[in-house]
């Protein structure tokens, strides 16, 4: 490889790389350790996948719903305006008599995302990685 060709993919690699730091750090720790996934708003519990641009698919999955897959009444929306996917449903939806844990996390493109965390409502799944607890309910 000859060197001004090697300088120009060194130097495209660490763009990329400062790039992609940036964004992951868009969230300073205390930000990132007052982030619980959701919002209690009522009879209503907002989901908050915080993204600064669109990413493709998202969808809420987790213990209350059967963690389906790619579930069409839990896929989020991306709202440009506030940088992250919302989903609001009621809180019934979510609350069940015979569950007193209620876990969830996000699946992007479908992957499931960790939860991050410092968030103060954070566990850890042996076998699954990060997930988020909803303690309010």
């Amino acid at each position: 490889m000859n060197k001004p060709l090697f300088k120009k993919l060194l130097l495209l690699i660490s763009l990329i790389s400062t790039v992609w730091v940036l964004q992951a750090s868009q969230y300073t720790s205390s930000q990132q350790s007052n982030y619980k996934g959701y919002i209690i708003s009522g009879k209503n519990i907002r989901f908050v996948y915080p993204s600064p641009k669109p990413v493709g698919q998202v969808y809420v999955v987790g213990n209350f719903m059967g963690w389906k897959k790619q579930h069409p009444a839990w896929k989020m929306r991306y709202d440009a305006s506030k940088k992250a996917y919302i989903l609001t449903v009621p809180l019934n939806k979510v609350k069940q008599s015979s569950r007193s844990f209620y876990e969830f996390t996000f699946l992007v493109n479908n992957r499931y995302v960790d939860a991050v965390k410092k968030a103060p409502n954070v566990i850890h799944c042996a076998g699954y990685g990060y997930r988020y607890v909803i303690r309010e309910l």
